[in-house]
């Protein structure tokens, strides 16, 4: 009913620790075989805290809320040998880091967020093992990392930084980015889950932080709203590319098997990028602005537009505006 201090712990053995008061854990490193199926259960009527007293500590275990009544306030960075679960009452993750690490057993990730949102999180589990969100969307407020999963299943939204680092990743997760800030898509040499990566975004630009391969078979990238800037990052999506907010590209790459540009959709190019166009070709209800170098016409071809199969036309179309200046065209076709 009162407080519980963490200050080196290896194993839990039995199975859940209620708590009605704080967490407090500045253990600095996790126990050899962790704590698989035990969890700490927050659930105080009153205000309780979660925090590494300042610093990073290591929790053998998994969480489960479930508050009647006050507020849970998370702090610091915590690292996790186990899942997560939300049942009731108010999370206020504030500036904290949940990492959810364990590499030593086999067992899957199984996060339940409910309707509470997590602020900074990162997925470092043991290889070979999936990673489910069960229930409802999880909502990440701040950035999420991605280092090491077999395959994720479920929904996440993610309002900061998105970072891949595992380069092979399965399963049908969905990943939306809809922070109102300014946010980084970075996955160099690494893998998305399977499903569709949208970005949903009221304000801000999404800029990429390095290459982007979205190419496991049949997957999508939608632009809902927002902008999606390519700096000089080169762009693949092994489906369809839809835009209904701004895409811009850059010095390097883009790659589509089909591209859709609604009605509020722009896609622009004032650089010198490439791009290679699919079977489903390009249908443009929206705008189309390509010129390469510098916004003037007359100047030498900067752009390529080409087939991803050579001497196979791809068909444009779509009563959208096309402006297209500077551009070197090959096997492509339609009314525009």
């Amino acid at each position: 009913n009162g407080n519980l201090n963490v200050v080196s712990l290896n194993v839990i053995s039995g199975g859940t620790i209620a708590v009605a008061g704080n967490v407090v854990v500045t253990d600095s490193s996790m126990g050899a075989e962790g704590g698989v199926g035990k969890n700490i259960l927050f659930d105080g009527t009153g205000d309780q805290r979660f925090n590494a007293d300042g610093g990073v500590g290591y929790l053998g275990c998994g969480v489960i809320i479930n508050k009647p009544s006050g507020t849970l306030t998370i702090a610091d960075t915590i690292n996790l040998y186990d899942g997560w679960t939300y049942t009731a009452g108010t999370v206020d993750a504030g500036s904290s880091t949940i990492a959810f690490n364990q590499t030593n057993t086999n067992k899957a990730l199984v996060i339940v967020p409910g309707t509470m949102s997590f602020n900074n999180v990162t997925v470092n589990w043991r290889s070979g093992q999936d990673f489910y969100i069960n229930g409802s969307s999880m909502d990440i407020n701040g950035d999420f990392i991605l280092s090491s999963i077999q395959s994720m299943y479920g929904d996440m939204t993610v309002a900061g930084d998105l970072t891949i680092t595992d380069d092979i990743v399965g399963g049908t997760g969905t990943i939306t980015l809809d922070g109102a800030n300014n946010q980084a898509m970075t996955a160099s040499v690494a893998d998305f889950p399977n499903g569709v990566i949208t970005i949903n975004k009221s304000a801000g630009t999404v800029t990429l932080g390095s290459d982007i391969d979205i190419s496991n078979s049949g997957q999508d990238l939608t632009i809902t709203s927002g902008d999606l800037d390519m700096a000089n990052y080169a762009l693949t999506v092994a489906d369809t590319l839809t835009i209904n907010g701004i895409l811009t590209q850059g010095t390097s790459a883009l790659s589509f098997d089909d591209l859709i540009i609604g009605e509020e959709g722009t896609f622009n190019n004032f650089s010198t990028g490439n791009i290679t166009v699919g079977t489903g070709g390009v249908v443009n209800s929206g705008h189309i602005h390509l010129d390469g170098t510098t916004r003037t016409c007359g100047e030498a071809d900067a752009i390529q537009i080409r087939s991803s199969v050579d001497t196979t036309a791809r068909t444009w179309s779509g009563a959208g505006v096309f402006t297209l200046y500077d551009v070197d065209v090959k096997d492509q076709s339609g009314a525009i």
